[in-house]
């Protein structure tokens, strides 16, 4: 009896010691966002990710970035770049190029240009001109103009020609304004224009002054079209380029529109300036002779006689 007693006390006294025994650590399934240490679930770090039942943080993947506690990197936004363990995206600088998910920044070729933030880049504008690692365009220089797009250098602008200037910048040269003239190839504004002296015109895009017909004058300056020239009046007679009239002289006769005098006929003479026909010519007088544009008659040498005018 007594060993069936012992037996049962022994027994209880291990039960109890059992019951006394703390439970058994379970490691914890985290959900994502969150890695497991130990039995607890830990927020995952900025720059990292943690998809559900991590163990520990995965660095984040060139080309995504990942906030505090996400599953997942989000793709790198069109413009910036984003490194391995990026935990933001860094906006692309001037000069280079960031396409979606970029891991590094892209250098902006020859012929484009890319602003900060850029995705792409865009082709060089007419009148400018984008080397390698471009931010924005290179106005041409001034007295050139590049007319295409695309260009690479200063190299591609084309030089002004006579008649145009060309501002920095120029896509097409610009014509010197109407009444002006710019003789000179290379000009860079509208300031490197000389006025059109009298006795021309010069209409817009001039290289050089265009001279007044025979016939007419152009009294002022600054004349932009033949519309400009007078006609000579009866009397007076206007050479190539005139910028006046000229009275017609003694033994001729100027019509309207006279380039030059006309000489009386020979038997007449013309004593007086400023004759407007022929009809001002006076027969030659008996006793002398009157050669072509006679001013007055000559008379016999002595010892002859003349019988007819």
């Amino acid at each position: 009896m007594a060993r069936v007693w012992k037996a049962a006390f022994f027994g209880a006294l291990l039960a109890v010691a059992w019951l006394a025994l703390p439970p058994e650590a379970t490691a914890a399934v985290c959900s994502s966002g969150s890695y497991t240490s130990g039995a607890s679930c830990v927020t995952c770090p900025a720059g990292s990710f943690c998809p559900a039942g991590a163990t520990a943080p995965t660095s984040c993947l060139a080309g995504t970035y990942c906030t505090t506690g996400v599953a997942i990197g989000a793709t790198c936004p069109t413009g910036y770049y984003c490194p391995a363990a990026a935990s933001g995206f860094t906006p692309c600088p001037g000069g280079f190029f960031c396409p979606l998910g970029s891991a590094t920044t892209t250098a902006c070729p020859a012929g484009r240009y890319c602003p900060p933030t850029s995705g792409g880049g865009s082709v060089c504008s007419a009148g400018h001109y984008c080397p390698a690692v471009s931010a924005l365009p290179t106005p041409a220089t001034a007295g050139t103009y590049i007319a295409g797009i695309g260009a690479t250098s200063a190299a591609a602008g084309i030089t002004c020609p006579a008649g145009n200037y060309c501002a920095a910048g120029s896509a097409n040269p610009t014509s010197a304004p109407g009444g002006t003239y710019i003789a000179s190839a290379g000009a860079t504004s509208a300031a490197s224009a000389s006025t059109c002296p009298a006795g021309n015109y010069c209409v817009t895009g001039s290289s050089t002054p265009t001279k007044a017909p025979a016939g007419t004058f152009i009294a002022g300056a600054g004349a932009s079209a033949l519309a400009s020239a007078v006609t000579c009046p009866a009397g007076t007679y206007c050479g190539l380029g005139a910028a006046a009239t000229t009275t017609c002289t003694t033994g001729h006769y100027c019509i309207s529109g006279s380039g030059t005098p006309t000489s009386t006929r020979a038997g007449t003479y013309i004593a007086v300036t400023g004759a407007t026909s022929a009809a001002a010519g006076v027969a030659c007088p008996v006793g002398n002779y009157c050669l072509l544009a006679a001013s007055s008659p000559t008379a016999a040498a002595p010892g002859t006689f003349i019988s007819t005018t």
